[in-house]
């Protein structure tokens, strides 16, 4: 694989920096995100309900009939755990990520330009970025799907209405609306301006083609788009439309914030680097702009994903905190546009060397917290031991680390045991829900939502 991408010296050295990069992962167990236990625990519940006999988990969760946009992360990690332990399917699922994330960028960058091998050393610091360590698996992995299908894009558009290329197309976009709608409507985005823009003035009638190509294969992500808006609506998770005020906005693209997780105010004086070296760059490469059809193409993508941030709501479509996802989307296509630029060698070897010594710190960084977490997450894969299958489960959380909202799931993810805080049966964008009167958060009280949880089982049991 590595070959097909690029040879030599420079290709080994990126494949040594991926696996450093894993290295974490492999070290602890589990490897706690946010949301990654809550995510865990589910996909082991539709295992469950699709082929196991656990009593209790077939009397409260059925799946959802609705084809959400959000689903992908689930069944991969379902499949997962048929053929890994629990908790290195959680680890074979981050890898995963990491692999479409680094090998794609790569992909588009030596398509775009096979001699700026380096500058695909620009992906590593996005690698342990903000949305990945809050567990949003399908929406990382809708991500990292995206460099791959703008890389064939951008060599196949001129070839025309294929049938066989036309199946293709429309089965990834339908995986990539089943991942995360943004992400979905992203590569559409993309796809059209690299059609519009890379195509040579007076082929006006190429475009239209290409266009019409393009709206044909997306028609089933798009009709799934509009039904699911249709019905749930255009608000937010919290049941509203919101925006993040224009100044932080401009905060979080200053200090680079799909970098800062655990401590903002700790963390941004070092974030701030990676966008001083996007400047630095930016700076250097416009002494070689040379005004190509790709270079503009990605120019636009670029000023496009800029201004998306501030037009799309960070509250949207049952999601939320879309606003930081955009910004590390926006920084990607600078970088890919950086890449259409002819920069010198020396340059390139000083941005993939920056790039990835940021990348090294940013994970210093987080070390600390990373271990006591996985510490914390092993008192309850421990605890799970001595509870009997078919147990129901009330976790009361009265911590105060936002880290540990989903950690109780580890217990569920062990065991074929029912845990009553369970958030993602409560939303209707996930594969499983729970059976009609068998939320506990409708009569038991708000141990879902409160980390000062006040619940009535008596009222519950009734």
């Amino acid at each position: 694989m590595i070959k097909t991408l690029n040879s030599g010296w420079e290709s080994r050295c990126f494949f040594i920096i991926l696996i450093l990069h894993c290295l974490p992962i492999f070290q602890l167990t589990p490897f706690v995100t946010l949301d990654g236990a809550a995510h865990l625990y589910n996909a082991h519940l539709m295992f469950e309900v699709l082929f196991g006999k656990s009593i209790a988990i077939h009397q409260f969760f059925e799946f959802n009939t609705f084809p959400e946009p959000n689903w992908t992360g689930h069944f991969i990690l379902m499949w997962l755990q048929a053929i890994l332990p629990i908790l290195w399917s959680e680890k074979a699922i981050l890898i995963l990520i990491f692999l479409l994330m680094a090998y794609g960028f790569r992909k588009l960058v030596l398509t775009i330009n096979p001699e700026s091998g380096y500058l695909s050393w620009m992906i590593f610091p996005f690698l342990y970025n903000f949305p990945f360590l809050l567990g949003f698996f399908n929406f990382v992995l809708a991500l990292a799907l995206l460099p791959w299908w703008i890389s064939w894009w951008l060599k196949n558009h001129h070839a025309g209405l294929h049938v066989k290329n036309g199946i293709l197309v429309t089965i990834l976009f339908i995986v990539l609306y089943f991942s995360h709608l943004v992400v979905f409507l992203l590569a559409g985005l993309c796809a059209g301006i690299i059609s519009i823009f890379n195509t040579p003035r007076g082929y006006t009638k190429n475009k239209m083609k290409q266009l019409l190509y393009l709206a044909i294969v997306s028609l089933p992500g798009l009709f799934l788009s509009f039904l699911f808006v249709f019905i749930f609506g255009t608000e937010g998770y919290r049941g509203e439309i919101s925006y993040l005020p224009f100044t932080q906005l401009l905060d979080d693209i200053l200090y680079s914030r799909m970098f800062i997780v655990y401590d903002y105010e700790s963390e941004k004086v070092f974030a701030l680097a990676f966008s001083g070296l996007m400047v630095l760059l930016t700076v250097i490469g416009i002494r070689h702009f040379s005004k190509t059809y790709v270079q503009r193409s990605f120019g636009w993508i670029c000023l496009s994903s800029l201004l998306i941030i501030f037009v799309i709501p960070d509250s949207l479509a049952s999601g939320g905190i879309l606003s930081v996802r955009l910004v590390q989307w926006f920084f990607m296509t600078w970088c890919i546009w950086l890449v259409t630029l002819n920069f010198p060698k020396k340059a390139k070897v000083f941005a993939a060397l920056i790039a990835v010594g940021f990348s090294v710190g940013m994970m210093k960084i987080h070390w600390r917290v990373q271990k006591e977490l996985s510490a914390d997450a092993q008192n309850f894969i421990e605890a799970s031991a001595s509870l009997e299958p078919n147990t129901v489960l009330l976790p009361l959380n009265y911590s105060g680390n936002w880290m540990h909202s989903n950690m109780s799931s580890y217990l569920g993810a062990m065991k074929d045991i029912v845990v009553l805080d369970n958030y993602e049966a409560t939303q209707h964008h996930f594969p499983l829900v729970w059976k009609k009167n068998m939320d506990p958060e409708i009569h038991m009280g708000n141990h879902v939502s409160s980390n000062r949880p006040c619940v009535d089982i008596a009222k519950s049991e009734k």
